[in-house]
C-alpha cells in the first residue's frame, strides 16, 4: 500500500486502532479516518510522510499522538475536534505544518525536541523538552520564558557538563 485514499475509512464507527508500524504507506489522504468515533489509538510508522486535511478530524476518543520525524506535512484540521486529545509529541525539528491542524482539542501544548525550529507547532505552543537527570525532565515555553524541571530522580551534575537549556540558547 502506497497511500490511504481520501475518505477510505471515514465514519467507520467500529474502528478502534490504526497501526502503520510495518506499513509502506507514505501518505494518509484527506478525511481518511474522519469521524471514526471509537478510534482510541494511532501508531504512525516511519514510512508515513504526510497526513491529509481532516484525516483524523472528529476522532473523539484519541487521547495522545506521537508524530515521528518522518512526517513532513500535516494538513489543516488533521486532528481537529479530537476533544479528548491531551498529549501531542513531535520528534522532528522542522515544523510539518503552518496551519492549525489541532483545533478544538483539550491541550494547547505540543512536546517537541529542544532544537525544534519554531515557537509553535501546528497552532499549539511548542514546549521544548529533554532529560536532565535520572527520571528528571526539563521543559521550556519560549513565549512565557518558563523553564520547568520535574520528575522523581536526581539531576545530573552540570559542573563540567553541557547545560541543555543554555546549550540550546533558551535562557
Amino acid at each position: 500500500i502506497k497511500s490511504i485514499g481520501t475518505s477510505a475509512f471515514e465514519s467507520c464507527i467500529g474502528l478502534t486502532t490504526v497501526t502503520f508500524v510495518d506499513s509502506t504507506a507514505a501518505s494518509i489522504g484527506n478525511n481518511a479516518f474522519k469521524r471514526c468515533i471509537k478510534l482510541t489509538s494511532i501508531l504512525f510508522g516511519n514510512s508515513i510522510l504526510s497526513i491529509g486535511n481532516s484525516a483524523f478530524e472528529g476522532c473523539l476518543l484519541i487521547t495522545e499522538i506521537n508524530i515521528p520525524t518522518s512526517i513532513k506535512t500535516i494538513g489543516s484540521n488533521a486532528f481537529s475536534n479530537t476533544n479528548n486529545l491531551i498529549y501531542v509529541e513531535f520528534e522532528g525539528t522542522i515544523n510539518p505544518c503552518k496551519s492549525n491542524a489541532f483545533q478544538n482539542i483539550s491541550t494547547s501544548i505540543a512536546f517537541v525536541p529542544s532544537n525544534f525550529e519554531d515557537e509553535n507547532f501546528c497552532g499549539l505552543i511548542a514546549l521544548k523538552n529533554g532529560y536532565c537527570g535520572f527520571d528528571c525532565q526539563w521543559s521550556y515555553i519560549q513565549s512565557s520564558l518558563t523553564l520547568t524541571i520535574s520528575g522523581n530522580g536526581e539531576m545530573f551534575n552540570f559542573t563540567h557538563g553541557i547545560i541543555p537549556w543554555k546549550e540550546e540558547k533558551l535562557l
